[in-house]
Parts: structure tokens; C-alpha cells; sequence
């Protein structure tokens, strides 16, 4: 029998149930921690491409963009609420989060599963108790929530957020359940803040930041970095090697990324130029370089393979001469164009520039030149 100081009597039922949801949520940052992205993609309003701005998720119209930040920093969300019932009235939000990453299963389908070897994603707030006296007004700087550092490394990963909700009367209670909600959301993680030097400068391509991120997903190093996204580009099997023409001009101001990604060819500039976009977008500094640029100059290299779309890796396999040549640089040589060695199926990634010229070279001239460096993406 409770006492009258006890508090174990049940809360009774309130008979006006109210329903809370998610109507919009800004994700964001410190300068150095959030990546603001764009989508190259055209629309009737912005035929080049537009910025992704803020709500990057919202529900009505539905919109969901993914969200960047660099690797070991905290993400800011702030929420804007929306609910079933009258003002004013007292609204609790109590967030959780999961990392989840996208696998293969042995037939072919693509499942979402838990990541468990990361650390746990946890919030910290300012306020998770707000009263509402109008559904419409926005509700961002009340209710904001930082999470504790992200991953330190390179990842691609989902962001899967439970929204909990409880609303009361008064501030101190009683409360009573308001319903939950999941949102999703695809999260890029970059080594560092991508490099300026080409546009979009400090707003990278989504979708080439998507292939960036998927490429070096797990790199702790930047060398671990270029060594992932190297062989990665080659073994994608979206490109055959074509030595005619190219997408990027001669000097290397401009690559005209739209195009090549929309067709199925590249030569030595364009798969070295799209090596350095993917790199400096991680916020990796690599750049190109290339090797007996003059076009009377000639060298004839060892058995290889151009980058090609055929899985048969025992094809194709050839030599020939070229005018010149263009590769990756970090330090070392990073040529995602080619495969050498028939025997091991080596392609060159963290090879010292000597070693890479014993491999390719067969006779002719062979000279390191002319630093390259993209200015311009189209």
C-alpha cells in the first residue's frame, strides 16, 4: 500500500493523445568539420548544377541529401518538430544513432547492416525539453544536438537516427509517449577538409564524393587512401582505354568530369586527373605528372594492360609506344590506368618513381615533366 510521499502510482493515460514528428533537420558544423556538398546533377532551375543547402532532410516536400564531415569531428543536427495538437504544450526529444554499411550478400542483393566495430553514436544537447506555442515556427536553435567524435577514417557509411518523443503539459511532467521516427541518411567522412585549387573548391560533387569515400572506405593514412582508391578506379570496369582524345585538356587546367562519367572511355589525363579529384576531395593533396610530354618523343613501354571494361584479365594485354604519359603522385607513383606484371596483376600504387620506370619502360625517351594540376571540373 503506497505511502503518501510515494511516487509508485501508475501515470494515467492522457486522453488527448498527441503525435510528434520530424518535419526538418539541418545538419552542420564548424568550418574545418563539415564538408557543404553540391549536386552536379542539372535541373530546370540550376542547368549546371546547385548547392545543396539546408534542410539537407526534410518531409514535406520529401528531401534527403547525404551529409559530410571530416573524419574524428562532431556533427550539429538541429531539428524542427511538428505535432498533431493544439499549443501551447511541452515536447521532450531524445535522439539515438547507429552506423550501418552496405554489403553483398552472396546472391548479389545489397543489405544495409549494423557496423559494429565502430564506437556508438551519442548526443549531447542544449535542450531536449522545448514548449511549443506554434507547430509552424522553426524549432532549429532549440533544439540542437552534437554528436561525439565520427569515425576517424575514411568512410561511407548510413546514419540511422531514432527520434523519441514525449510531451507534457506542464515542464516538469507528467510525460506521454509521442511516437517515434527514424530517419536515414547517407554520411560521407573525409581524411580532411577537401582541398581548395579547382571548383567547386570547398563544395565537392556529391556523387564523385560518394565514389571517393566508397573507394577509401577505412583509410587511416593518407597513403592507406591512395592505395585504396588506385586499383579501385582500374578494377571498377567502367572505362576502356582510349589514347586518341581525352576529357582533359593538354595542360591540365580542365577536365570535363560530367562527360567522361557519362561515357566509357578515358586516356592516361583523364584517369590521372580523376585519381587527383578523388584524392583532394578526401582532402589528400596528390596531383599528376607526366612523362615525355613532347609529342615527337616516343617510348616504348613493357607488356601491360590498359584500364578496360572487360573483367577477362587475361586479355589485352599488349605493347606499344606512346608520346606521353600521365600518373598520379603522392610522394610515389599511382597510375590507376594500368595493370603490369601478367604474373601478378600489379597495378602501380606507392611505387617509387625509379621502380615505376624499370616496370613500364622499354626503350625510347623517358623523361619526368611538367607538374599538373586540375584548376577547373565541368
Amino acid at each position: 500500500m503506497p505511502t503518501n510521499t510515494s511516487h509508485s502510482y501508475p501515470i494515467p493515460p492522457d486522453p488527448t493523445p498527441v503525435k510528434v514528428s520530424v518535419a526538418s533537420i539541418i545538419f552542420t558544423g564548424a568550418r574545418n568539420e563539415h564538408n557543404p556538398l553540391y549536386d552536379r546533377e542539372p535541373t530546370a532551375a540550376s542547368p549546371k548544377g546547385a548547392k545543396i543547402e539546408p534542410p539537407q532532410w526534410q518531409k514535406e516536400p520529401f528531401k534527403r541529401e547525404p551529409i559530410s564531415y571530416v573524419r574524428d569531428t562532431r556533427a550539429t543536427l538541429k531539428l524542427d518538430i511538428t505535432g498533431s495538437y493544439g499549443t501551447p504544450i511541452w515536447v521532450k526529444v531524445k535522439p539515438s544513432a547507429e552506423l550501418l554499411k552496405k554489403i553483398l550478400t552472396e546472391d548479389g542483393i545489397e543489405k544495409i547492416v549494423p557496423d559494429p566495430g565502430l564506437t556508438p553514436i551519442t548526443f549531447t544537447r542544449r535542450s531536449e525539453v522545448i514548449r511549443v506555442t506554434n507547430w509552424d515556427d522553426p524549432d532549429y536553435e532549440q533544439l540542437s544536438f552534437t554528436t561525439n567524435p565520427l569515425p576517424d577514417e575514411v568512410r561511407l557509411n548510413q546514419l540511422k537516427i531514432t527520434w523519441n518523443f514525449k510531451y507534457g503539459y506542464t515542464k516538469n511532467g507528467p510525460w506521454f509517449d509521442a511516437g517515434k521516427e527514424r530517419t536515414a541518411h547517407e554520411l560521407y567522412i573525409t581524411y580532411r577538409r577537401p582541398y581548395y585549387g579547382f571548383p567547386p573548391f570547398y563544395r565537392p560533387w556529391k556523387q564523385v564524393l560518394k565514389t571517393a569515400c566508397s573507394y577509401a572506405h577505412g583509410a587511416k593514412t593518407t597513403i592507406e587512401a591512395s592505395s585504396m582508391v588506385t586499383p579501385k578506379i582500374y578494377m571498377s570496369f567502367k572505362f576502356n582505354y582510349i589514347s586518341r582524345k581525352s576529357h582533359s585538356e593538354f595542360d591540365n587546367c580542365k577536365i570535363k568530369l560530367w562527360d567522361m562519367l557519362k561515357e566509357d572511355w578515358v586516356d592516361c589525363m583523364d584517369g590521372s586527373n580523376y585519381y587527383t579529384i578523388l584524392m583532394r576531395w578526401l582532402g589528400i593533396p596528390a596531383h599528376q605528372k607526366k612523362i615525355s610530354p613532347s609529342p615527337s618523343d616516343k617510348f616504348v613501354y613493357k607488356l601491360l594492360r590498359p584500364i578496360s571494361r572487360s573483367k577477362n584479365l587475361k586479355a589485352e594485354w599488349g605493347i606499344d609506344r606512346w608520346d606521353f604519359h600521365q600518373v598520379g603522385i603522392l610522394s610515389h607513383v599511382y597510375d590507376p590506368i594500368i595493370m603490369i606484371d601478367p604474373e601478378r596483376k600489379i597495378i602501380p600504387a606507392n611505387m617509387p618513381r625509379w621502380d615505376y620506370e624499370r616496370a613500364i619502360f622499354e626503350s625510347g625517351q623517358f623523361v619526368w615533366d611538367s607538374l599538373a594540376l586540375v584548376t577547373s571540373v565541368h
